[in-house]
């Protein structure tokens, strides 16, 4: 695996162990490879309190083994190889983990659903006061909810029907808690 982190991209030992070919363990002779390990542990904040000795001890052995913790990485009886090294390489270089990605897609996530939910509002509006469905509702809906108006495919979408809207109690909550009865919203049904 290439590693590309400034830091330690350099130095041949990191290189190797970051290929398995042998990972670095306690007692690792490389004291320059076992700086630059303990470096990227403290500068990451995986490990804040670590001594940038060169001497791959406990201390270092511990917070490799948490790095394997808290990526759920194969544990190694805290080895710094290819899993290990590949994270701190990636956290080097400030890369985006899944936990991060879901915070940046939350509020993205809930203004689609807001906007599928009064799209339903309003189609479901036009209906009962018998007015003519808004087309870019309609178009709105089925790319949505991956509904289409032909025979379904396989997984991919299925055709809209009346049976859609239905009363959904999913539908009645919004992030702030539910919503009044009476604003109570149709949603597709759950199958």
């Amino acid at each position: 695996m290439p590693i590309f982190a400034t830091l330690w991209s350099s130095n041949t030992r990191i290189r190797i162990a970051a290929i398995n070919a042998p990972g670095m363990k306690a007692f690792e002779p490389d004291h320059a490879a076992v700086k630059l390990l303990q470096q990227a542990l403290l500068t990451t904040g995986i490990a804040p309190a670590i001594k940038v000795d060169g001497i791959y001890g406990q201390q270092t052995a511990a917070a490799v083994k948490a790095v394997q913790k808290r990526f759920n990485l194969t544990p190694d009886q805290g080895a710094a190889g290819r899993q290990v090294i590949g994270v701190l390489d990636l956290m080097l270089r400030d890369a985006l983990f899944a936990s991060d990605l879901a915070v940046l897609d939350a509020p993205l996530a809930t203004s689609k659903v807001r906007a599928a939910l009064a799209a339903i509002n309003a189609l479901q509006f036009a209906r009962a006061t018998g007015q003519p469905s808004p087309t870019l509702t309609i178009d709105a809906l089925r790319t949505h909810f991956r509904l289409t108006e032909v025979a379904p495919t396989i997984g991919v979408g299925r055709a809209m029907t009346d049976a859609d809207l239905v009363t959904s109690p999913i539908a009645t909550r919004n992030c702030s808690g539910y919503l009044p009865r009476r604003h109570r919203v149709f949603a597709p049904a759950l199958r």
